[in-house]
C-alpha cells in the first residue's frame, strides 16, 4: 500500500513539473509576442510623430505624409494609412464630413462631433495630421 501511494505521488509530481513547463513555455511565448506588439506600436508611433513634424511644415501643396494607424482590432492593421488622408494641406479644406467620419473610425479618435460645423472638423483633421 505504502509503495502504491509513493507510486502515485511520484506521477503526481512529474504530472505538476510536466504542466509546469508547458505553463512556462507559454509565458514566455506570450512575453515574446507581446514584445513584438510593443515595439511595433513604438515604431509607428514613432513614424506619426515624425510625419506629423514634416506636415506642420509643408506649403499648401506639398504631400503630406501619412498618418498610420497606431490601434486596431485585427492583425495587420496597426502601421496601415487610410487612402481617405488628404494629400496635401489645401486638400484637408475639401474633405467631406463624410470623409472625416470615415478617417474617425479608421484611427478610432474623436475628430469634432456631429454638432460641429465642417470646418472645426477640418481644424480637427489638419490638427490629427500636424497640420497646425
Amino acid at each position: 500500500m505504502l509503495a502504491s501511494l509513493d507510486a502515485t505521488k511520484l506521477k503526481m509530481e512529474a504530472s505538476f513539473a510536466e504542466q509546469k513547463a508547458q505553463m512556462e513555455a507559454s509565458m514566455e511565448q506570450l512575453k515574446a509576442e507581446l514584445e513584438a506588439g510593443m515595439q511595433k506600436s513604438l515604431a509607428v508611433v514613432s513614424s506619426n510623430s515624425c510625419a506629423r513634424l514634416a506636415n506642420a511644415t509643408a506649403r499648401p501643396d506639398e504631400p503630406l505624409k501619412p498618418i498610420k494607424k497606431e490601434v486596431g482590432k485585427e492583425d495587420g492593421e496597426i502601421g496601415t494609412h487610410s487612402p481617405l488622408l488628404p494629400a496635401t494641406r489645401a486638400a484637408i479644406s475639401t474633405a467631406s464630413i463624410e470623409d472625416i467620419d470615415a478617417l474617425a473610425d479608421f484611427y478610432q479618435v474623436q475628430l469634432g462631433d456631429a454638432k460641429m460645423p465642417l470646418s472645426e472638423r477640418r481644424c480637427e483633421l489638419a490638427a490629427f495630421m500636424g497640420c497646425r
